[in-house]
């Protein structure tokens, strides 16, 4: 028979075999226990560690502990009356931490025990007992509490499959909890799970309604390092993978992980860290020396040898236990996704001078050796964010699953992949509650569900949201084109959720506004179609076009963000770029930009382009003019993106349906000659826009300023075009005429014209300046000597080059 003196947990967050949320339980093993245990001793051990659990028979306390997970660490207390008898069968388990043996005689104890190293031997002194416990209990948190490693190498050679897909999982998941929201809800239900985890334990619940009370984003690094139910349960749910519990803590991972950006160390530095560990841990890490390891938990660690050295002790004191020692070099540029802090300053215990890793850190794994002193010494570095060559694998991941806007939705995704079925049901039902019934979301979700049902089992429940499903869609025909598939990773924003502005721009598409998203706090741009509400021809045609170019992110293209779908509210939500479009600077405010300038905007333009055109699926982008290329300001000069590709049939539609009529796909004055002849749009002809585009920015000029259509028309299909400028530096001036070539064929590719501008910029390009010039201190610098090659090749972007042959001293004012 057992008994438990800490409230049994039965709320969701427990695995059915592991009933506490620490790592730490006190098992206490005697035939006469609950006349020896009261209730102020029960106390007293609670105040140490929060589980007790209290047997009088051998044989089910031994199956207890044997059914324990191998994160779990068990502290015995056990009468000397059992000890004989059950202590050999339990001593050499790798949960097992220390076993105290209440005896009459010590030293006839301290003789039978003596091959047993996990036994101390105690005299039945209660209250010997509890401060031996809590004694020890302060080193045992430090180097016996797991520490949750994956090793993982991309080897051919090795098959590492399932141990790096966990951690690929591991590491989706921090980034999941990072960028989800955390909800009253969460709160509450945490706050619900450690009131009874810790009923009857009045020191805990104190601690808890303390924190109720008090806890602020600033200050959870205090509650993080503090003795107290936050530490033992967050890193409890770390390191036995309690996925719920960790979903409850997000919002206070998401604090430390800012208190650490805040924190975060300026310089080099080398940690320490002592851990005690099997054999066969050791063994395992040298098999994976050169490659690499993940930590699934904060990571705490000293910059001071000397408090790691106090920690390991003097001697393995556990079986099977060796001791270790962390030497981990620590650069603060290699790592900016898992930052690590300096935290004494916040932390509880500032003497040990703590450098705390985050959650999810991964670290090359150097070397393993077996010192003198019978110490391991493990030497490690952390990880740049691209070495270990994870990040192609998780990028690949996150745009699978649908990470662009995080959601309660993509959390169930997530969880789903993992194969933690009950609880991706558990999240897709809170999500559905978020939802409004117009939303096309439902759709993927019901799917999901159902699917998810089918997985488990219960096959007429998938039946029932089988039936679901077929009822919203019949409920709103306009979800009927609308798959899952298509559905997946699909942010639609509420109108509600945004506050227009200032009015941007106005086309024959729709009007940009300057807006403000509300729940993200951020200023974004909105095109609202003119065409509201759209016909179901250009409703389906308008979805088509949004979920082909969802999930596209290149640092040369506008990041679209989502569409508002409400009736009557039709609108694209998109990145702003604040100094807006290259046809504005040039033609409205009329910036004089020198030629650097240019020429770096130059360079960007078709990197955007370039990337569509070489997707999987090849993208066109249809419209290129200087309209669609977007600005922004950096230190180092012009930000230039690409925007409204992927869009030509809604555009096509809301221009027809009101009345702004265009026969094509584009606008006129960059429409390449075999699109006026309503030929096959191809990916030359975007390369023809972009030639315009680029004698935009030799002029500073509107192409065919004043001039009607059908002169523009018949002038580009005649094989005429605009007069470059003869300043214009001669291998631009080529390149424009390469990309507007009448022939298709014969114009370059994105590709060819980037690497045309790039020798531009590397200064192979330098334009005559005539020998007549007057000089000017105006801020240029002139370079140069009497000898060829002196120093015009260390000039970035020159602005020509001047020659001087008649050995004269000129008069440069």
């Amino acid at each position: 028979m057992s008994t438990a003196s800490s409230t049994q947990v039965n709320c969701s967050i427990n695995d059915k075999d592991d009933e506490s949320l620490e790592i730490f339980s006190i098992i206490w093993l005697d035939k006469d226990v609950r006349v020896k245990v009261n209730q102020d001793i029960q106390q007293k051990l609670r105040c140490i560690i929060n589980q007790l659990k209290i047997f009088d028979d051998v044989e089910e306390c031994k199956q207890y502990i044997e059914h324990r997970s191998k994160y779990d660490r068990l502290v015995l207390i056990v009468s000397d009356e059992l000890s004989r008898q059950f202590i050999h069968l339990i001593h050499e388990l790798l949960q097992v931490s220390t076993i105290y043996v209440r005896s009459r005689d010590k030293t006839n104890g301290q003789q039978w025990t003596q091959n047993f190293i996990k036994v101390r031997i105690i005299s039945e002194e209660l209250e010997e007992l509890i401060a031996e416990v809590k004694e020890d209990h302060k080193k045992q948190m430090k180097v016996e509490e797991p520490l949750p490693t994956n090793m993982f190498s991309f080897d051919e050679g090795r098959s590492t499959t399932e141990i790096n897909g966990h951690i690929a999982f591991a590491q989706l998941l921090t980034d999941c909890l990072l960028r989800l929201e955390s909800t009253e809800m969460d709160r509450k239900e945490l706050i619900s799970c450690l009131e009874k985890e810790y009923a009857g334990n009045p020191s805990e619940l104190d601690k808890l309604r303390e924190f109720q009370k008090k806890h602020t984003a600033e200050n959870t690094m205090h509650w993080y390092t503090r003795d107290s139910f936050f530490y033992r349960t967050l890193n409890g749910a770390l390191r036995k993978n309690n996925i719920h519990m960790i979903l409850l803590y997000r919002l206070f991972i998401a604090d430390i992980y800012h208190q650490l950006k805040k924190f975060q160390c300026l310089n080099r530095v080398e940690v320490y860290r002592s851990q005690l560990m099997s054999i066969d841990e050791i063994n395992n890490l040298k098999k994976y020396i050169g490659d690499f390891i993940s930590i699934n938990s904060f990571l705490s660690t000293s910059t001071k040898y000397k408090v790691a050295n106090l920690y390991k002790g003097s001697g393995s004191q556990k079986i099977n236990l060796e001791r270790v020692l962390f030497e981990i070099k620590a650069d603060p540029k290699v790592s900016s996704a898992k930052p690590f802090g300096s935290i004494s300053k916040i932390s509880q215990f500032n003497e040990e001078c703590e450098a705390l890793f985050m959650l999810g850190a991964i670290f090359h794994l150097k070397s393993i050796n077996l010192g003198e002193d019978k110490v391991w010494t493990a030497k490690m570095s952390l990880c740049d964010d691209k070495e270990h060559k994870l990040w192609k694998v998780l990028a690949d991941m996150k745009k699978k699953i649908g990470f662009e806007c995080t959601t309660l939705g993509t959390l169930g995704r997530l969880l789903w992949r993992m194969g933690k079925l009950d609880l991706a049901e558990q999240y897709y039902t809170r999500f559905l509650k978020e939802l409004s019934p117009d939303d096309p979301s439902i759709i993927s979700v019901y799917a999901d569900l159902t699917d998810i049902a089918s997985l488990q089992g219960y096959y007429d429940k998938s039946m029932e949201l089988q039936q679901k499903l077929y009822d919203i869609k019949k409920q709103n025909p306009r979800f009927d084109y609308i798959t899952k598939e298509k559905l997946e990773g699909f942010l639609q924003i509420s109108d509600q959720d945004l506050k227009l502005d200032d009015e941007i721009s106005c086309g024959g598409f729709g009007v940009v506004y300057l807006a403000q998203w509300l729940s993200r706090h951020d200023i974004v741009a909105v095109k609202r179609l003119h065409l509201n509400p759209l016909n179901p021809q250009a409703e389906k045609e308008f979805f088509k076009e949004i979920l082909a170019i969802n999930g596209i992110r290149y640092p040369n293209i506008v990041t679209l963000y989502g569409p508002c779908v409400e009736k009557e509210k039709y609108a694209i939500v998109m990145e702003y770029m604040p100094l807006g479009s290259l046809y504005k600077i040039l033609h409205q405010d009329k910036l004089s930009l020198d030629w650097c300038d240019r020429l770096s905007i130059a360079l960007q333009a078709p990197k955007g382009i370039n990337y569509l055109h070489q997707l999987e699926q090849p993208m066109l982008h249809r419209d290129i003019k200087s309209l669609n290329f977007l600005l922004g300001g950096s230190h180092e000069g012009y930000i230039v993106k690409v925007c409204d590709f992927g869009l030509a049939k809604t555009r096509n539609e809301t221009t027809r349906q009101t009345q702004l009529t265009h026969a094509f796909a584009g606008t006129l004055q960059w429409s390449a000659p075999e699109i006026l002849l309503l030929e096959k749009h191809t990916e030359k002809s975007d390369i023809y826009s972009l030639g315009v585009v680029y004698w935009e920015l030799a002029t500073n000029e509107i192409p065919y300023s004043g001039h009607q259509n059908t002169v523009i028309r018949e002038f580009v299909i005649s094989g005429n075009r605009l007069k470059i400028p003869d300043a214009t530096p001669s291998r631009f001036s080529a390149l424009i005429n390469e990309c507007w070539a009448h022939n298709a064929n014969d114009r370059p590719t994105c590709s060819h014209a980037i690497e045309e501008i790039q020798e531009c910029i590397n200064g192979k390009m330098i334009s005559k300046i005539p020998a007549n010039v007057q000089w000017v201190q105006s801020g240029v610098t002139v370079a140069g000597g009497q000898r060829s090659g002196d120093s015009t090749d260390k000039l970035f972007c020159p602005y020509g080059l001047f020659l001087d042959d008649d050995d004269q001293n000129d008069d440069y004012r």
